[in-house]
């Protein structure tokens, strides 16, 4: 006997698990990555992913997620690196806030991506 259990790939399975895995995101992250957008005084994006780490991302549409979670990756694409360069030498943020904004702008742009996927998935079927 297999006891092996395969997650059916059904787009009805697949928007719960891009959304867990946002979800699991901000939940390792979230911290991190508000006190990146808070060095950079990017209070819209703040306000959207606090949003979506107090809600653990179940509480909104796929759709919505997409739209909240691109506000906060163009405020980190967005940001001129002079802004960087005078809050790092201000001591805002993390230590390495280049890195940081590069590190959070790469899992967010998959998590859009995972996101937009299932959507496409989902439109199709």
């Amino acid at each position: 006997m297999n006891n092996i259990s395969v997650l059916s790939l059904e787009p009805a399975n697949l928007s719960p698990v891009a959304v867990a895995a946002v979800s699991s995101f901000f939940e390792r992250e979230a911290h991190g990555l508000c006190e990146i957008l808070e060095a950079l005084g990017e209070s819209d994006a703040l306000d959207a992913a606090l949003e979506i780490a107090m809600t653990g991302a179940q509480q909104t549409d796929t759709l919505s997620l997409i739209e909240a979670l691109n506000l906060v990756l163009e405020a980190l694409e967005g940001v001129p690196f002079l802004a960087v360069l005078h809050a790092e030498m201000a001591g805002f943020g993390p230590r390495d806030l280049q890195g940081g904004i590069r590190w959070h702008g790469a899992r967010l742009a998959e998590l859009v991506d995972g996101l937009r996927l299932v959507e496409c998935i989902g439109v199709r079927s």
